[in-house]
């Protein structure tokens, strides 16, 4: 259990941290635990800041456009390093950086089917 305090302005209650002795008269004190709810947010258990709760269409749709863009750049690497392996002169640093770029193609295109998706996403780390 944690203790939160809110005031409330022109956009509704917002978290505070911790008041001083003089401003505690100000606040609105709340104990909460790691599962805790407030007007639609939710309460980060590791940092105990409020966290917008974003419907799973929204994260949806704004995870598809992440994931789009970051397959067209992987798209445009394999483009240029085929081109190197199979007309080119190509090194085994160029070959195997081309199934490095193919693999991560792959995980970009299987982010959909991670076990907490859309909520939480491992984005997976491009080939350098």
């Amino acid at each position: 259990m944690r203790t939160l305090y809110f005031y409330k302005d022109r956009d509704g209650y917002q978290e505070y941290p911790v008041p001083t002795e003089d401003e505690l008269s100000e606040f609105w004190p709340i104990e909460v635990n790691d599962d805790f709810a407030f007007q639609g947010q939710r309460v980060d258990p590791k940092t105990g800041k409020l966290n917008a709760v974003i419907p799973d269409d929204v994260l949806i749709a704004q995870i598809s456009a992440q994931q789009s863009s970051l397959i067209r750049a992987a798209s445009s690497q394999i483009e240029i390093l085929n081109d190197v392996v199979t007309i080119g002169t190509p090194t085994d640093a160029d070959t195997a950086l081309l199934a490095a770029w193919r693999k991560y193609r792959i995980d970009l295109y299987n982010v959909p089917k991670q076990a907490n998706y859309p909520q939480l996403v491992n984005w997976p780390t491009a080939p350098v």
